[in-house]
């Protein structure tokens, strides 16, 4: 699994402090702030967010005013709304626009689950820019994606209905494509990769060739 970055817009201090170590526990490197200018200062110095999880009521300002910024990204984050009232004008104002509205309060298992759900592609999406790229087929984008997720050779034969046999030869045009010499290298690659577009997505294509 890769590096999951998560900013977290939340000015009860308590609930931010609870929410911050149930997701670092879960992999997630989570920024926490308390306001709308805290939170685009956030967005401008850090690249590469993942899912904003973003409290409606902030002491300068509305949660839902910062979704238009949100969405207007590249690579757009996923959005989590949180809201103690959800009322027709918040719905309204976020309708297609978010990924989750929340109802307040929620339990933090619940909120695990939603972004887990909401986020399951993130990593994803740096694995199938990293694969067309290198301009890998289809099989063997599939291939790296799951292998990547932590599945091994049984489970890709199942997954693609395939022979141990065709797995190799998939992982085989992988390593020439990549110019890797194992698979181990490959994920040392797609890591850096990952780790560059979180910090520099316009010169990316270049860096991660050389």
């Amino acid at each position: 699994m890769f590096p999951r970055r998560m900013l977290l817009v939340e000015d009860d201090d308590k609930i931010a402090r609870a929410w911050q170590r149930s997701f670092n526990g879960d992999g997630w490197e989570v920024m926490a702030v308390s306001t709308l200018e805290q939170a685009r200062e956030a967005l401008e110095d850090e690249a590469g967010i993942d899912v904003v999880l973003l409290d409606v009521k902030l002491p300068d300002g509305r949660g839902v005013d910062l979704v238009p910024e949100l969405n207007a990204m590249y690579p757009r984050p996923r959005i989590v709304i949180l809201s103690a009232v959800l009322d027709a004008s918040i719905a309204l104002d976020v309708f297609g626009q978010v990924d989750v509205l929340v109802p307040k309060p929620v339990s933090t298992a619940v909120l695990r689950g939603l972004v887990a759900e909401v986020s399951r592609d993130v990593s994803r999406k740096h694995i199938e820019h990293f694969a067309d790229m290198h301009k890998l087929s289809p099989n063997e984008k599939q291939v790296l994606i799951l292998a990547a997720n932590g599945a091994d050779n049984t489970a890709l034969c199942k997954k693609l209905q395939c022979q141990r046999a065709t797995i190799a030869t998939y992982w085989k045009r992988i390593l020439s494509k990549t110019n890797c010499n194992a698979q181990r290298d490959v994920f040392v690659k797609l890591w850096r990769y990952s780790l560059q577009e979180r910090r520099n997505p316009a010169k990316l294509a270049s860096e991660v060739r050389t």
